[in-house]
């Protein structure tokens, strides 16, 4: 399982790149508005991610302490937070890839649009 984790982080983040670099090149914006627009849709994921995260420390720290002598079951809450965090991740990662698909199509289609304009 820690594997598919580092994987799919992998996969996240190669894909979160080549949508951020596939929007930079394809935009006829500025840097300083693609770097504006990719930053707020951004922002929404990393606070989602560290709110999950946290929760799920407080969660497992709560846990911890409440009940130190029952260890199948801590590790069995533990190992159900991880699957709805990586779940969520999941789902985050989604999103956040459409949004890039999304930009760079509709940077793509502005380019098209100048370009036709201009020929």
């Amino acid at each position: 399982m820690r594997e598919d984790r580092g994987g799919f982080l992998v996969g996240f983040l190669s894909g979160l790149a080549a949508g951020i670099l596939l929007a930079l090149f394809l935009s006829p914006k500025s840097g300083r508005e693609i770097r504006s627009e990719l930053k707020q849709r951004v922002q929404p994921v990393k606070e989602q991610a560290e709110t999950l995260t946290n929760q799920i420390r407080e969660r497992a720290q709560s846990t911890l302490q409440q009940v130190p002598t029952v260890g199948q079951r801590l590790q069995e809450a533990a190992t159900d937070a991880a699957e709805r965090a990586e779940q969520t991740l999941r789902d985050v990662a989604e999103r956040t890839e459409q949004a890039a698909r999304d930009t760079a199509d509709a940077a793509r289609k502005q380019v098209e649009k100048a370009t036709d304009q201009h020929a």
